[in-house]
């Protein structure tokens, strides 16, 4: 699953984890210049071996590319 955040640390984990619960086993996270804790979250799930992170250091915010 494939996911593109920006400050989502009051969804991001109740999210990721019932995406899990329905089956999903690994999920593209793409952080677009988050200023709250949703980096560390995304973090966790990398170390757990779920999730993949990827960190744009612009404010495009833009899905087509």
């Amino acid at each position: 699953m494939t996911l593109l955040v920006r400050d989502s640390a009051g969804l991001l984990r109740e999210n990721i984890e019932f995406h899990l619960g329905q089956g999903v086993d690994f999920f593209i996270i793409t952080d677009n210049l988050s200023s709250d804790a949703t980096a560390s979250i995304i973090q966790e799930y990398v170390r757990k071996g779920v999730a993949e992170a990827s960190f744009e250091s612009s404010d495009t915010y833009s899905q087509g590319r």
